[in-house]
């Protein structure tokens, strides 16, 4: 490994990492698992760490995921909708989880949650295909995944 790396450096290549991707997830396995106030600040702290290959920054959450394996990206994006007003992208709601189903689009989300007496609206993360739908409604608040990977470049 040290013999590699000796390569690696002598030609001068170095990680860096692409530009951000809105509605994007990295699947793969976390190095860290940090609190951030910013996609800039979590995209700096992989580009500091020699081991992280990638991040995502989840807007709301304020949670930032340093990647030491990345699989593939994944496009991600939500959608939520409540009985008793409009649908939003973007948005999520503070509001407790009911139950928990896999579908095919935010259509046949809502149609389960019309279903259910209980269920007061919906989460549906495209791209999962996750449809979370809630028993008392929270507050809309904005959650947006952000990705970026590293991609060894040599420098001239």
């Amino acid at each position: 490994m040290a013999f590699f790396l000796a390569i690696v450096l002598s030609l001068g290549i170095t990680s860096v990492l692409h530009a951000e991707k809105i509605h994007c997830d990295l699947i793969g396995e976390n190095l860290k698992n940090i609190k951030q106030s910013s996609k800039e600040t979590c995209f700096k702290f992989c580009n500091d760490e020699e081991a992280c290959l990638g991040a995502v920054f989840i807007s709301g959450w304020n949670r930032c995921f340093l990647k030491k394996i990345v699989k593939r990206q994944a496009r991600l994006r939500l959608y939520s909708w409540m009985r008793d007003g409009e649908g939003a992208y973007d948005k999520d709601f503070s509001g407790k989880d009911l139950k928990r189903f896999v579908v095919a689009d935010k259509g046949l989300c809502q149609e389960k949650c019309e279903s259910m007496s209980q269920c007061t609206g919906f989460t549906y993360l495209e791209g999962y295909r996750d449809c979370w739908v809630k028993h008392t409604s929270g507050k809309l608040f904005e959650k947006i995944f952000y990705c970026s990977v590293k991609d060894n470049k040599k420098e001239s």
